[in-house]
């Protein structure tokens, strides 16, 4: 048994050990215990949640006692359970300290590093714990929501903490979600595009206009990109003339987006994001360009500058559609 298997295996142990008391805690421990590591080495962002969000409701529906929805109410009371017997769960780590010294002994100190990063992450363990099982759906929808509803979509690695309190205003919003969306995230996002854009010389000439720092043009043809992805993707319409409409696929998604499905959060975003951005003119009513409307942009009648945080977003939106579609088209 290798030494990672070694600390899972002791990892468990100590979680059953602090909560064996309890039958019904006990019988749900198969399902539980297969999340611990990854919430030991989780961080509280927002793709870290979904994925174990998204392990933990998997593994509770599965035990027969606590089908869901209910087992996400049930979580909340191991996390209750588990913070009571937080002493006991400290006294186990200890002695787990001379299983490692045991195993890892010849290594030096390594035995009692791991412990000391093992007592460090029982706080946070207990914390996301409380808060994943018992997964606040709603909040984190009207959360993404929100936030597309000032143009983003929410960036993966930012904090779960900022669905939950969005800003009360797009400039705020910006200034938050711009170190978020960093050049380092935005390479990633880019690569992703390289691969799955549809006009791929269109995109590479959008993305040579964002490095150029000609933002105008840039949004302009990320404009166009987002509306061809979408009419490609788009049924034809009733009657004589069966058009096709950009929003149609969104349209179609919707109907097909289950609220509690993790693969949701990236689509619920695109759509309202698509809202900001591809909403009615309204006759060039500047009540409603906001920040940036493509109607504004494609006839000429903007009265205020593109931004580089404007492409930022059109990058997002466009990056975001793209992996729905692979989901929900």
């Amino acid at each position: 048994m290798s030494g990672v298997d070694r600390l899972s295996s002791a990892m468990v142990s100590t979680v059953q050990s602090a909560i064996s008391t309890d039958s019904a805690i006990s019988s749900a421990m198969g399902g539980i215990a297969a999340i611990m590591q990854k919430l030991t080495s989780s961080g509280s962002t927002l793709a870290n949640a979904i994925t174990t969000a998204s392990s933990v409701s998997s593994e509770l529906g599965q035990i027969s006692e606590f089908q869901l929805p209910g087992s996400l109410e049930f979580g909340k009371d191991i996390a209750a359970k588990m913070a009571a017997n937080n002493e006991a769960i400290e006294s186990s780590v200890s002695s787990m300290a001379k299983a490692l010294r045991s195993v890892w002994g010849h290594y030096g100190g390594i035995a009692d590093a791991v412990v000391a990063r093992l007592r460090s992450t029982i706080p946070p363990v207990l914390d996301q714990l409380a808060v994943l099982p018992g997964f606040d759906w709603n909040s984190i929808q009207d959360g993404l929501v929100k936030w597309g509803e000032y143009g983003w979509v929410f960036v993966a690695e930012a904090p779960i903490d900022l669905l939950l309190h969005v800003p009360g205003s797009r400039k705020d919003a910006d200034r938050i979600m711009r170190s978020y969306a960093s050049p380092r995230h935005l390479v990633k996002v880019r690569a992703r595009l390289a691969e799955k854009a549809r006009k791929r010389r269109d995109l590479e000439e959008a993305l040579w206009l964002f490095d150029s720092k000609h933002y105008k043009p840039c949004a302009m043809m990320l404009c166009a990109l987002i509306e061809g992805e979408l009419l490609v993707r788009a049924r034809k319409g009733e009657g004589r003339r069966g058009k096709r409409r950009p929003k149609e696929p969104i349209e179609r998604m919707k109907s097909q987006c289950r609220p509690t499905d993790p693969e949701a959060f990236e689509a619920l975003g695109a759509f309202a994001s698509f809202d900001h951005f591809f909403a009615q003119g309204n006759d060039f009513d500047r009540s409603v360009e906001d920040d940036l409307n493509r109607n504004f942009l494609q006839h000429g009648m903007m009265y205020k500058p593109v931004t580089r945080t404007v492409c930022v977003k059109l990058i997002l939106l466009l990056d975001a559609l793209i992996v729905s579609f692979d989901t929900y088209l």
